[in-house]
């Protein structure tokens, strides 16, 4: 086999060897930013149903009430924020994950390329 075959395939290899440790990492990174939006609408959906009901006794308890129920509207909001952040990161992760696919591609096209190129000269030699 000629030396620089094997050395662009052995390094189209190692390329694409990182390439998919990278893309496992971003399954990873994807898993957990799905799990953050999961909680985070747990928690929001928990927070509506404990607002309804303070808002209920509130008209009997009066003020402290009230403003327990505007402190959970404000927790609430910051959990749409932290989901919408999560869904962003989501969406950001699965566009790399995209783009590492695409390279991984590429380098196991250029990989073949330079096989059949090797298998054409050894054919072409022998």
């Amino acid at each position: 086999m000629d030396p620089i075959y094997q050395e662009q395939m052995n390094s189209y290899s190692k390329d694409i060897s990182k390439l998919k440790n990278l893309l496992t990492k971003f399954d990873g990174y994807e898993r957990r930013a799905e799990e953050l939006t999961k909680q985070y609408d747990g928690l929001q959906k928990k927070l509506v149903g404990d607002n309804l009901e303070v808002k209920i006794t509130g008209t009997f308890e009066g003020n402290l009430a009230n403003s327990l129920a505007e402190k959970i509207t404000e927790i609430k909001n910051i959990l749409d924020s932290a989901t919408n952040s999560a869904k962003e990161l989501q969406t950001g992760i699965r566009n790399e994950k995209v783009i590492i696919k695409k390279a991984i591609n590429e380098k196991q096209n250029a990989y073949n390329a330079v096989e059949n190129q090797m298998k054409g000269a050894m054919n072409s030699a022998g």
